[in-house]
């Protein structure tokens, strides 16, 4: 194995990974979307 592998500090589900993304994706859409969108 590379170097890389020190990366990897756990093997979660894909069920978790999706999960997580779509969660960060959502927040990130919340907070941020309003702002881009706003007509000045």
């Amino acid at each position: 194995m590379g170097q890389e592998a020190g990366l990897i500090n756990g093997i979660q589900p894909a069920g978790e990974v999706v999960t997580r993304i779509a969660e960060e994706a959502e927040e990130i859409l919340r907070t941020r979307l309003p702002q881009l969108v706003a007509r000045n």
